[in-house]
């Protein structure tokens, strides 16, 4: 996972899993959101959109 995709995993954390909400706080357009936690989910095999997947990749992100 590059930065751009840890601020997408934060933002998307922080936005209480809502993609408009992920989008104000980190400035980054909801496709890309969109695109980016889709990229990490095939890297990591671990699913951004699923709650438990989402706390793991806080984890690897060092946010708990």
């Amino acid at each position: 996972m590059d930065e751009i995709d840890k601020l997408c995993v934060r933002s998307f954390a922080e936005g209480k899993m809502r993609m408009t909400r992920a989008h104000e706080i980190s400035g980054v357009s909801r496709d890309k959101l969109s695109y980016r936690l889709s990229k990490v989910h095939k890297e990591t095999g671990y699913n951004p959109f699923e709650f438990s997947g989402l706390m793991k990749l806080m984890e690897l992100v060092g946010e708990e």
